[in-house]
């Protein structure tokens, strides 16, 4: 998350573990979100969906495949993320 001022900021976090700790909620949102964005890129632009292989070894390289492209895409580009999950 990009913020260009210094405002404060309010969310609502929900979880059912209520030993985890604010910020720890936050990284697990902030990974699962990065997941979803891998799985639509793959996707939109690698074929995800467009495959037509019904072995599992098949099914596995072809998946696999299209999430090395959408990482190697986010290198080419420079898009790295650090350990916060930010940009």
């Amino acid at each position: 998350m990009h913020r260009t001022q210094k405002t404060a900021m309010h969310m609502i976090l929900m979880s059912s573990d209520l030993a985890l700790s604010a910020v720890q909620l936050v990284a697990y949102y902030r990974a699962r979100f990065q997941i979803e964005f891998n799985v639509r890129d793959a996707k939109q632009h690698f074929g995800l969906e467009d495959f037509m292989n019904i072995t599992p070894t098949a099914v596995n390289n072809a998946a696999n495949l299209a999430m090395c492209m959408v990482n190697e895409c986010k290198i080419d580009c420079g898009e790295r993320w650090d350990d916060s999950g930010g940009a």
